[in-house]
């Protein structure tokens, strides 16, 4: 009973969501299709009450009809015929149907999809192959993403490849998603190269903030998943990003800075003198920010770091 209702509440979901796109689909006209069939017959029943108020009628009948494979083959092809015409939303209410009846096949999904002449289409293939992982998918992925980089001057990618390639477990595809990020700066390629190789990704992340020329909002989401990450998996002792950090702390940004901070500060506490070393090559308006910072219970590890910068100044 719990496996029912909870398809049941499935269904009705997609009803209201298929009800809202039914005007949209009404201004970009399908061309007919011949009804040859009693799936056929079925499939136009399926389509009419997902999008009117008979959420339950369209229940029944996707109950009626989920082992048929000729009710899966005939919707399928209908979802190919519509890929390049149908409204965004009456489509991705069609990939949802399909995947309610026949969610195993979210491969042949993505077939469909994924070679598409319109860029919100190929949106829904990767979102589908995010959300379906498994080893068919995984093929299917990486054969798109080597076919499309190959093609393009540029990476190919977008959000979605990438959260299709983390999902999917694709190590192969870190080297493009990493320049993906250094061109796009957006989240989803951060989170995904933590994902696919997180001991990579800190160092690669260091080396990104190093060279972030300022906290837009996407790069500032950016920024606090890499700082987060920082405080499981730190980058390499010797990466020459490290000492770009002591900026970090000390920016306007209230949740930026603290993140910098809690994480130089748990590092300054087992290494202080080679920390110390690197506050003494940033600028001293940022030495002075930085101790300013630290907590009046870091009292003894200011004045360390104070008397070892003063040192190191004077020495060089």
């Amino acid at each position: 009973m719990p496996v029912k209702r909870h398809r049941l509440t499935t269904t009705l979901l997609l009803a209201l969501a298929m009800q809202a796109c039914r005007t949209t689909e009404e201004a970009h006209p399908l061309e007919a299709e011949p009804r040859t069939s009693d799936v056929d017959a079925h499939l136009d029943r399926v389509f009419t009450a997902a999008t009117s108020d008979a959420a339950h009628a369209a229940a029944a009948e996707i109950e009626r009809h989920r082992e048929s494979a000729e009710a899966e083959g005939a919707l399928l092809a209908r979802l190919r015929a519509r890929r390049d015409a149908a409204a965004p939303a009456a489509l991705h209410a069609g990939v949802e149907l399909y995947l309610l009846l026949h969610g195993a096949q979210a491969p042949r999904v993505f077939e469909v999809l994924a070679v598409a002449k319109r860029p919100i289409v190929r949106r829904i293939a990767w979102q589908v192959a995010a959300r379906h992982p498994s080893s068919a998918m995984a093929s299917l992925v990486s054969a798109e993403i080597g076919r499309r980089a190959a093609k393009s001057a540029s990476t190919g990618f977008s959000p979605e490849a990438a959260a299709a390639a983390k999902a999917n477990d694709l190590k192969d595809a870190y080297p493009l998603i990493r320049a993906a990020l250094m061109e796009e700066h957006h989240p989803e390629y951060a989170r995904a190269l933590i994902k696919l190789n997180p001991v990579a990704a800190a160092d690669d992340l260091l080396s990104y903030l190093s060279a972030l020329p300022g906290l837009t909002a996407e790069r500032r989401v950016v920024c606090l998943t890499a700082l987060s990450h920082f405080e499981t998996t730190a980058p390499s002792l010797l990466h020459p990003g490290y000492k770009d950090l002591f900026a970090f702390a000390t920016v306007a940004d209230a949740m930026v800075a603290n993140r910098a901070l809690a994480f130089l500060s748990q590092q300054i506490q087992m290494r202080p003198k080679h920390f110390a070393f690197l506050l003494a090559q940033v600028p001293e308006g940022t030495q002075a920010a930085f101790l300013g910072k630290l907590r009046p219970s870091d009292g003894a590890l200011h004045a360390m770091l104070a008397d070892a910068v003063r040192a190191l100044s004077i020495h060089h």
